[in-house]
């Protein structure tokens, strides 16, 4: 499939990557690379964002994560992204509790804002090389491996949903 189209749409760096993401993740037809591209595009605001932005206000922690803040809790965590980020992730998607740091650890990187320490075992999993290991460096997936994280998510969720249920659980 021939990418040449989206010259200035997308970033350069993003269009050198894609043929090699494209056939390594099995994105084969116009939609699948229509659909990559445009969740790309939306979760790292246009691709400007690697790492996820958690300095959220108190009234903007209330909206964006209603069910981990009420107003006092978010009066006290207002502005302090790493205490943010382990309370709103903690005891999902594989973390620990607050106190583990796991939601700091995890938090959204790479053009997808990948999340959660499950997934980021999923996608060590899944790139099968030993010497990568985004548990032990998670910011890998923001300063190498951007891209890579989202056909992960992408191939498996779009390819065979119960098997990525699955694969998360563990």
């Amino acid at each position: 499939m021939n990418t040449t189209s989206l010259k200035g749409i997308v970033p350069t760096i993003v269009l050198t990557q894609l043929p090699d993401v494209m056939s390594r993740f099995g994105i084969d037809d116009i939609l699948k690379l229509a659909h990559f591209i445009s969740q790309c595009d939306y979760e790292s605001e246009q691709f400007s964002a690697v790492r996820e932005n958690l300095n959220y206000s108190a009234q903007a922690l209330l909206k964006v994560f209603p069910t981990h803040f009420d107003a006092a809790a978010a009066q006290s965590y207002a502005r302090q992204p790493e205490k943010i980020a382990n309370r709103a992730y903690a005891n999902r998607m594989g973390n620990g509790d607050e106190a583990s740091g796991d939601g700091w650890n995890y938090r959204g990187r790479g053009y997808i804002q990948l999340t959660g320490k499950v997934n980021y075992q999923a996608l060590t999993h899944f790139l099968n090389d030993p010497n990568i290991d985004l548990i032990t460096n998670p910011d890998l997936v923001a300063t190498v491996y951007p891209l890579s994280s989202p056909p992960s998510s992408f191939t498996q969720t779009t390819s065979s949903p119960s098997a990525t249920a699955a694969q998360r659980q563990t």
